[in-house]
């Protein structure tokens, strides 16, 4: 089945509240390629990104509660079509076709380019016919025009692109005739892993990683060495992300780089996020080894960062659900379920709803020792179902007010929310602004969340740097429901002479 633009809706700009939007990045056969996009239809996630894990992760979260889903699709290619004016003499472009999907079905779409009109044939992908004819669309802008709008309904599966806007499509010979293939498009099917089959390779996982890079860090190497989040991923708001089928202990990396694009976010652009990542789950036959519970609780205590991860989330454990024949990373259960929840309330012993069953249980010593080395265990509640037994960031410091999640997220929150009111003050034209005016005004901001009972108290300073015309924000925390505080800070140039 054929994938259209009526199916899913691009994501460009970012939500209102977006400590509601859940991110889930990963693999799939098919559906947009590394943009953002919501699907418009939560039951419809299967037919369009296929049987695979990205599916799972979808529908676990929506089963947690989650409702606004954002995914980030990294393999695939789509299709493209190049139409040209040919003749003796020319070969000239004018439009640019390419499929919705990232898939080589799309190569099955029939295009022929006639004297009086463009016929478009996509049958065989589960579409029908389209006309166009050249007395209605007399030019390159007119019909790239109409075929858009078709894309938008869901009638065609490609966009189009004019690349020669005032070419006169009424003027080519009544006898043309052009057959236009799609080309290029891939499902990168290989990198839709199958962990019960372990044919998968540490290539593949490169692959997937270097991918993941890009939609975090952007395609410059220097900017994912100094993980720089000015990737497709680092430009939206959301709360909370999560790595689907990229697991910890496929070794640290995914982990570390996640926790990074995460702070540098928070810290950087002043518009946080925390990351959930999950553990691989194992094969049934380990199930079967009496050993297999101490071996690999003993593997996960041994694996030690080799920088702070505070600001992810690393959940242990999978379950079956109805809608997948394959164990699901209890990892998205729990983003989902997270995404829920206002960023003050604390994940430990909150329901994960669809949560049936654990395909393996730790005892409770590994869950102590487990939970003190950083990870989420989820346990059965009697009255609640399943629950985290203690949530906590994969930090070497469980004491730490970073290794409390929701302390993390009121940090993310606060700061936006004083980035946001920085940027509305200093970007008015009409007034110039002494620093006790700055101050005075983000106070304001601050006693909202302390009304809200989100704070208990909180210290700020602002201080100008005028050499470089840079206002410096230092804020520390008190979150509501602690006694210890956390510290951020924030950044903004301001324009010459603006701040007395």
């Amino acid at each position: 089945m054929r994938i259209t633009q009526s199916d899913i809706g691009f994501v460009h700009q970012s939500s209102s509240f977006p400590e509601y939007t859940l991110m889930l990045v990963g693999t799939a056969l098919d559906g947009p390629s590394r943009i953002p996009f919501r699907i418009k239809k939560p039951g419809e996630v299967r037919r369009i990104l296929g049987d695979c894990p990205l599916s799972d992760a979808y529908q676990a979260a929506h089963l947690a509660g989650a409702t606004d889903i954002i995914l980030y699709r990294l393999n695939g290619k789509p299709a493209k079509a190049l139409v040209r004016y040919v003749t003796d003499t020319e070969n000239h472009p004018i439009m640019e076709l390419t499929s919705v999907g990232g898939s080589d079905k799309y190569h099955q779409i029939q295009l022929i380019m006639y004297g009086d009109h463009l016929y478009v044939d996509e049958t065989q992908i589960g579409g029908g016919v389209r006309t166009y004819y050249y007395d209605r669309y007399p030019t390159v802008y007119d019909l790239v025009y109409a075929l858009n709008q078709d894309a938008f309904y869901g009638l065609i599966s490609f966009t189009a692109k004019s690349l020669d806007s005032e070419f006169r499509l009424q003027d080519l010979p009544s006898d043309y005739v052009l057959d236009i293939p799609f080309q290029g498009g891939d499902s990168e099917s290989h990198l839709v892993l199958d962990r019960q089959a372990d044919t998968y390779t540490d290539e593949h996982l490169m692959e997937i990683k270097q991918y993941l890079l890009e939609g975090l860090f952007g395609e410059d190497p220097e900017d994912q060495a100094a993980f720089h989040p000015v990737g497709q991923l680092g430009l939206l708001s959301y709360g909370v992300i999560a790595l689907v089928d990229m697991f910890h202990d496929d070794g640290m990396e995914f982990t570390e780089i996640l926790s990074e694009f995460c702070k540098q976010k928070t810290l950087a652009h002043n518009d946080g996020c925390i990351g959930v990542i999950g553990t691989a789950p194992p094969l049934d036959e380990s199930l079967e080894d009496e050993t297999f519970l101490d071996t690999l609780a003993n593997q996960l205590l041994q694996y030690t960062p080799s920088r702070e991860c505070e600001y992810v989330q690393v959940v242990t454990g999978d379950t079956y659900y109805h809608i997948a024949g394959r164990p699901v990373s209890l990892a998205y259960a729990y983003a989902g379920a997270q995404v829920t929840l206002s960023p003050h309330t604390m994940m430990t012993n909150k329901s994960l709803s669809g949560v049936g069953g654990l395909r393996y249980k730790f005892s409770k010593e590994m869950i102590d020792s487990l939970t003190q080395k950083g990870y989420i265990c989820i346990v059965p509640s009697i009255r609640r179902g399943y629950v985290p037994y203690r949530a906590t960031t994969f930090t070497s410091n469980s004491s730490s007010m970073y290794a409390k999640p929701h302390c993390v997220r009121i940090m993310q929150v606060v700061t936006r929310a004083i980035s946001h009111h920085l940027d509305s003050l200093i970007g008015s034209i009409y007034e110039r602004l002494s620093l006790s005016d700055i101050q005075e005004s983000l106070e304001e901001v601050l006693d909202g969340f302390v009304g809200d009972e989100i704070l208990r108290d909180y210290y700020l300073l602002c201080k100008l740097d005028s050499a470089s015309s840079t206002l410096h924000v230092t804020l520390t925390l008190v979150p509501y429901s602690e006694i210890e505080s956390i510290t951020t800070s924030s950044s903004i140039i301001y324009p010459e002479g603006m701040i007395l």
